[in-house]
């Protein structure tokens, strides 16, 4: 049998050096950059596809990443995200 763990899931983290805009890409204004490493809330999943919303680990605001700048662990539960729609280019959130 395979060992079985108690420990909620890990926080995602950044795999790269990665900006985070109020929506899927440098067409939306950029809030931020995550440093590599940093764990992060998840709060959606984008419309978009490939685009995640987290918690913006520095200004506590939603914003857009890439999933290839994400490590998701194991066990963690995406099904109940809800997906996020961006709002107007140029514009915050």
């Amino acid at each position: 049998s395979e060992p079985t763990s108690d420990a909620p899931p890990r926080l995602p983290q950044t795999v790269n050096f990665a900006g985070c805009w109020f929506g899927p890409g440098p067409t939306f204004q950029h809030e931020t950059n995550i440093k590599k490493g940093k764990g992060v809330e998840l709060l959606g999943v984008g419309s978009v596809p490939g685009w995640w919303i987290i918690r913006d680990p520095y200004f506590h605001r939603p914003c857009w990443i890439q999933a290839v700048d994400l490590k998701i662990f194991p066990g963690t539960d995406t099904s109940t995200l809800p997906v996020m729609t961006p709002g107007v280019p140029g514009m915050g959130q």
